[in-house]
């Protein structure tokens, strides 16, 4: 899953990603494979869930989090006073980490219904 998440953030242009250090490495070799070594060439940090909710105050980061409750990404007319916004995924069993949910907005990301996740 992380190698067709990095590709993905390629192919949206995102300007770089932030991992936790308990995701899998985005440097593997089963995810490079996946991701046909896009993980090159994105820039990228590690990050504990405090460090992330900083970096993003500090560069007024609007903390999105995809959530099955939240509302189409899309349906955001504006980010306020954010100058970008800071997309969180979290895994697929547990979803994102409720302590880090509290700090952000509820997004969702509307997928095809010939998928499943």
């Amino acid at each position: 899953n992380m190698g067709r998440l990095l590709s993905c953030a390629v192919a949206l242009k995102f300007d770089g990603v932030i991992v936790n250090r308990e995701c899998v490495d985005p440097f593997s070799y089963k995810v490079l494979e996946t991701s046909q070594g896009v993980a090159w060439t994105l820039p990228y940090r590690y990050a504990s869930n405090e460090e992330l909710i900083e970096f993003s105050q500090r560069r007024q980061f609007m903390l999105c989090a995809g959530s099955p409750r939240g509302r189409p990404l899309a349906d955001l007319q504006s980010f306020g006073d954010h100058w970008g916004f800071c997309l969180i995924i979290g895994n697929e069993g547990d979803g994102v980490h409720k302590e880090l949910l509290k700090h952000c907005t509820e997004v969702a990301l509307p997928m095809s219904e010939l998928m499943e996740s």
